[in-house]
């Protein structure tokens, strides 16, 4: 099948697919967001929402590491950046649950070994996936 279009038509074909997932995938986790801390639905009526972003955050994540790219300014993944980005995204992370918790059962039920506990599990469970993914993107990266 012969291509119908030049290179720059597909380079910009390809940079409105890029616009498109992000904007798709943004709307998703904002939506998520919204329907989790204002209108407290309950995990089971998110179920396809979050299948949806996390298919698509996968894959695109996958692509990535396995085509051997890391990041736009070309930087080698390191211990230092997987420490900086879980710190970054489990804070996040953890003052989204704590909202939610406080928006469904009050302030009772905001106990600090539980938001510490969940902060220390999801930097973790960061830090470990940015390993994992940096140790695979080097791998692919020396194999081109």
């Amino acid at each position: 099948m012969k291509n119908k279009i030049d290179e720059r038509q597909e380079q910009e074909l390809l940079k409105r697919d890029h616009a498109g997932f992000q904007i798709m995938f943004s709307v998703s986790v904002i939506m998520i967001l919204i329907q989790l801390l204002f209108m407290k639905a309950t995990f089971q009526q998110l179920i396809g929402e979050n299948v949806i972003l996390l298919c698509g955050g996968i894959w695109v994540i996958w692509g990535y590491a396995n085509s051997g790219l890391w990041n736009y300014d070309n930087s080698r993944p390191s211990i230092q950046s997987n420490l900086k980005y879980s710190a970054i995204f489990s804070l996040v992370g953890t003052v989204i649950f704590g909202i939610a918790i406080y928006g469904r059962a009050g302030s009772s039920a905001i106990k600090a070994p539980i938001i510490s506990g969940f902060l220390a599990g999801i930097f973790i469970l960061g830090f470990v996936i940015l390993s994992i993914l940096g140790r695979l993107t080097e791998k692919k990266e020396n194999q081109w």
